[in-house]
């Protein structure tokens, strides 16, 4: 919504739906963060982390890294790492259900494209907040105004 011609672009190019899914959540990940011990002394940017320790791992943060995606705040469909984000998580402790949520995120851009020539914010960005939660990370709720295609 907040992307000039990214909904257009998805209808005229449905092959960008689902690199577009991973985009958003590298953007918009819904885990943002996760509880982790320290199996071993280490280091990570210059801060000693003990074994033992416990210590909160950003998802959201690592996904808008500018090291990793040129222009983080920005929504590219076509970025070419998109799929590189972590909002699932990783390794072990991926999210079992991912695909899942990859595929019906897909569809429903599909059948929304597909149906609507746009869909706008019906109140200010501002307005939006987030449900309180540490862990996890989501709008307490989203109203949008849909218009149909001709």
């Amino acid at each position: 919504m907040r992307t000039p011609g990214a909904w257009d672009r998805l209808h005229n190019e449905p092959e960008l739906i689902p690199n577009a899914v991973e985009e958003m959540l590298r953007m918009a990940s819904a885990v943002a963060g996760s509880w982790r011990i320290a199996a071993r002394d280490c280091e990570i940017g210059g801060v000693a982390i003990p074994a033992g320790a416990t210590i909160m791992l950003r998802n959201a943060s690592a996904n808008l890294d500018p090291a990793r995606y040129p222009e983080p705040e920005q929504f590219q469909p076509d970025r070419q790492n998109a799929r590189s984000h972590i909002g699932f998580g990783r390794g072990i402790h991926q999210c079992i259900g991912n695909l899942l949520a990859r595929r019906e995120l897909a569809v429903a851009i599909e059948l929304l494209v597909g149906r609507f020539a746009c869909i706008t914010l019906a109140c200010d960005e501002p307005d939006l907040a987030y449900a309180p939660n540490v862990l996890l990370r989501g709008r307490a709720s989203v109203p949008v105004r849909l218009e149909l295609r001709a």
